[in-house]
This record gives C-alpha cells, sequence and structure tokens, in this order.
C-alpha cells in the first residue's frame, strides 16, 4: 500500500517531463538537445538601392542599439552567442551581413560584423 507522501512523490517525479523514468542514454540525449539551442534574431533594415556604405553603418548602428538593450543582456548567459542576421526590407529580400553578438565572462557583450556572406 503506497501512503499519500509516497504518492505526491512519484506524481512530483512523473510531471517533471518525464525525465526520471527516462533511461540514461535518452535523458543524456535530451539534456544535450537543451546545450545546443541556436539563438538566432532576424532584424530587417535598409532598401536594396541604399549604398553598401550606409547599410554597414545601420547594422553597425543597430547591434551597438542591440547590445545596450536590456532583452539581450538577459537572454545570454555567460559565454553565449546570439546571431543576428540583417536583410533587406525590399519584395526580393538581400543578405546584409551577420552579426555575432557574445557576453563574455565579466558580463560584458561585444559583437563582430561579418560582410563576407552578403548577397548585395
Amino acid at each position: 500500500m503506497i501512503n499519500l507522501e509516497s504518492y505526491n512523490l512519484i506524481n512530483t517525479f512523473a510531471s517533471n517531463k518525464n525525465l526520471y523514468f527516462m533511461g540514461s542514454y535518452k535523458r543524456a540525449k535530451k539534456e544535450d538537445s537543451k546545450k545546443t539551442e541556436r539563438k538566432v534574431k532576424y532584424v530587417v533594415l535598409g532598401k536594396n538601392h541604399d549604398g553598401f556604405e550606409k547599410l554597414k553603418t545601420m547594422c553597425n548602428d543597430k547591434s551597438n542599439e542591440l547590445i545596450n538593450s536590456k532583452e539581450i543582456k538577459d537572454m545570454l548567459n555567460y559565454g553565449e552567442e546570439l546571431t543576428v542576421v540583417f536583410w533587406t526590407k525590399d519584395y526580393f529580400s538581400e543578405l546584409i551581413c551577420i552579426s555575432k553578438i557574445v557576453k563574455t565572462d565579466s558580463g560584458l557583450l561585444s559583437y563582430t560584423l561579418d560582410f563576407s556572406q552578403s548577397t548585395l
């Protein structure tokens, strides 16, 4: 006969995404899948006919704005990376650049812009 305390304990474990009743292989696989979650944000700005230098400046300004926002600071843990993809607003959007925002161990955010994959 199961007492009420044991019954509540079993229900608590069962409601926690069934991790406690999985085999060790499935549990490890499920936990690994959580760790490799990529964080990506898409930003649309400018138009195709804007000059490339103007689009570069817009991407730089938006990246500065993002690293100063509280939302991004709270989203990233230490050592995590956020990929920001910049597109134009036109009907046929073009890739402007990709920005990588990283939170260092000291809690500071830094970014790098990669224009090598641009389709402009």
